[in-house]
């Protein structure tokens, strides 16, 4: 593994990436790219001369090509095939659970500083439930019961669910 900064012409994308993103998620991704840089490198591993895939970071790439950056930081893999499917599988599976009143309190010092509308453009909370997460441990005991309830079920919104088309439109799929 190395870093090395490659121009964003030499990389590609692999047909087997699964990750979708759609518009509102992507716009924050942006929105966080114009506001701090780009902070993360893409991982990419080398599939031939002067070209590379992406096994995290697609998104990323597709932001910075969009706001017309020409080359990006990246952490290069070596990695075959499956490997590579493998790491990126866990880049993008493996995640932790978050401690929803240590959130809360650091919400409540960001938003000390940063207005709603910004804290907004980058995170992929909703206005309610931005509000109902910076109000935990600020009120009574029922209302802190009830702020924690509406602040868990909003953990639950950022769930991915993939559905076939006859589904979307409220149609019953059949066993395969």
């Amino acid at each position: 593994m190395q870093i090395i900064e490659l121009p964003l012409k030499c990389i590609r994308y692999p047909d087997w990436n699964s990750n979708q993103m759609d518009a509102a998620m992507f716009d924050r991704l942006r929105s966080s790219i114009e506001r701090f840089g780009p902070v993360v490198p893409l991982a990419v591993r080398n599939v031939g001369p002067a070209i590379y895939e992406t096994v995290g970071g697609k998104w990323r790439a597709d932001a910075l090509r969009e706001m017309g950056f020409d080359s990006v930081l990246c952490v290069e893999v070596f990695a075959d095939d499956n490997e590579a499917r493998l790491l990126a599988q866990a880049q993008k599976n493996i995640v932790g659970t978050e401690d929803l009143g240590l959130r809360a309190e650091t919400l409540r010092s960001i938003l000390d500083s940063v207005s709603q509308e910004e804290v907004l453009a980058l995170l992929p909370e909703a206005a309610e439930s931005l509000g109902e997460l910076v109000s935990l441990g600020e009120e009574d005991l029922p209302r802190h019961l009830q702020a924690w309830n509406l602040a868990q079920s909003a953990q639950l919104k950022h769930l991915t669910f993939q559905l076939a088309a006859d589904q979307l439109a409220g149609g019953k799929s059949r066993p395969g």
